[in-house]
């Protein structure tokens, strides 16, 4: 009975782990889109300077 409650323990923790990663994971590659969306406005915006 212990054994049961040990193995649904870890498969809870590691589900907990898996999911701050994947929540990780997605947060920096919106920062990265965010940071590549600012780049091209910024072109734009001297581009339309340079006119």
């Amino acid at each position: 009975m212990f054994l049961y409650i040990f193995l649904i323990a870890l498969v809870v923790v590691s589900f907990g782990y898996l999911l701050i990663d994947l929540i990780k994971r997605v947060k920096s590659y919106f920062k990265k889109q965010e940071e590549q969306l600012d780049k091209i406005i910024e072109l734009l915006q001297n581009k339309d300077q340079n006119i």
